[in-house]
């Protein structure tokens, strides 16, 4: 639980996000903030989250914005999906473990 930064490495810079914030409540619910590198803003309050054994976190929607978009939007694609947790000190939350972006607790 708690607040959760987009580590954005090489394999993500291309992309036009500059962050991205997850913010996991105790009641099951999240929040994302978003913040494009031309300033625009995604906010989604109120989006459901729960944790399952071993080690994966499911977020019933997040926005995910790598991908290939028009460059004037900053609209990503919704989507289910399932992230995996490494509980190793420092704790992180992987996008793809293959890739070098992933949440980290704010220091």
């Amino acid at each position: 639980m708690g607040e959760w930064n987009l580590h954005i490495g090489s394999d993500c810079a291309s992309y036009d996000v500059a962050s991205d914030n997850l913010i996991l409540h105790s009641d099951g619910t999240f929040e994302q903030h978003a913040l494009s590198k031309r300033g625009f803003h995604y906010d989604a309050p109120a989006e459901k989250w729960k944790f399952s054994p071993e080690n994966h976190v499911l977020l019933d929607s997040r926005k995910d914005f790598f991908n290939s978009q028009p460059t004037k939007d900053f609209v990503g694609a919704r989507r289910a999906e399932e992230l995996i947790v490494d509980f190793r000190n420092p704790m992180v939350i992987f996008l793809n473990p293959a890739l070098d972006c992933f949440y980290t607790k704010p220091k």
